[in-house]
């Protein structure tokens, strides 16, 4: 860097050697916000409800809150709350969708939503944990004398609305990951994988589901019968009404074989089959058998 000369009419004043700049540098202090589970300085990236208990605790929140409220306001909020967050976990949906159903969408089993990001259709049937919620919500607005028109939107609600009302029952159920409302759909997804570890098409068919596209794999909607859809929407329906029961399996258990130990098992098996041998042979194969599977265990 050249030195710096100041001069005035002509005539040399002072030369200053120039002297790099001193530059502070401020660590990033992170810390946690109270009850969204993010971290002042981090990304903020919605997660799903893992946890069981967190998940059950949840989905109990605002009902707890329309029993315990005797404030009309507060009763028909606290069950909307919950069809609004039942309606999330069961149809996988992204808010902006959610908030634009109406109460003719909800009228009958099935119903085609446009979405609004992709422009794209998606089916989606009525569960029996979306309907329970919903009758819910319709006999206080029936007690307090309220009838909504079928074209009137279901939901009054924000998407600002719906994260305040997410982080507020998080704190409460000590949900401390990050809380958005991408959580509700993420947690449909989740848990729909979990239940199918061992279907190879469940992460194809959530894809299609999702109008998700990678560029390697292109799954249109329509490739999913809808059979198959509907019962995608019964079997969640059924694991959050087992989730409030308490009685949930998940199935976590899973065999490794080379390709050379299953070639063995499938002749065996095969050779077996052909076979006609009378019924103590049978007995001997079957045993035999069932000792090469059990190998397999681990």
């Amino acid at each position: 860097m050249s030195n710096i000369t100041y001069t005035a009419f002509g005539n040399t004043i002072k030369t200053i050697e120039p002297q790099p700049a001193e530059v502070t540098v401020f660590p990033v202090v992170s810390k946690k916000i109270p009850g969204s589970g993010k971290k002042k300085g981090t990304a903020s990236t919605a997660e799903p409800i893992r946890d069981l208990e967190t998940l059950k605790a949840m989905r109990k929140f605002f009902l707890d809150e329309a029993e315990k409220s005797e404030n009309q306001s507060k009763k028909i909020s606290a069950l909307r709350n919950h069809l609004l967050f039942v309606i999330g976990l069961n149809f996988g949906l992204r808010i902006s969708d959610i908030l634009s159903l109406t109460w003719k969408d909800l009228q009958a089993d099935k119903l085609i939503v446009r979405e609004k990001k992709t422009g794209k259709f998606n089916t989606r049937f009525l569960t029996d944990d979306i309907k329970q919620a919903l009758e819910k919500y319709k006999a206080v607005l029936a007690e307090y004398n309220i009838n909504p028109l079928p074209e009137e939107k279901v939901f009054d609600m924000t998407k600002q609305n719906v994260i305040k009302t997410l982080k507020r029952a998080a704190v409460k159920c000590n949900f401390t990951e990050n809380i958005g409302t991408h959580t509700m759909r993420k947690t449909f997804a989740y848990w729909y994988l979990m239940n199918h570890k061992n279907d190879s098409r469940a992460a194809t068919v959530l894809q299609a589901m999702f109008n998700h596209s990678d560029g390697k794999i292109t799954m249109k909607y329509a490739g999913i019968t809808e059979d198959e859809n509907r019962a995608i929407f019964e079997d969640m329906g059924s694991f959050y009404a087992n989730v409030d029961n308490g009685n949930v399996k998940v199935y976590d258990d899973k065999i490794t074989v080379s390709h050379s130990r299953m070639e063995e098992l499938l002749r065996y098996a095969y050779t077996l089959g052909k076979e006609t041998t009378d019924f103590n042979t049978d007995v001997d194969n079957l045993e035999t058998l069932k000792s090469m599977l059990s190998d397999l265990q681990i």
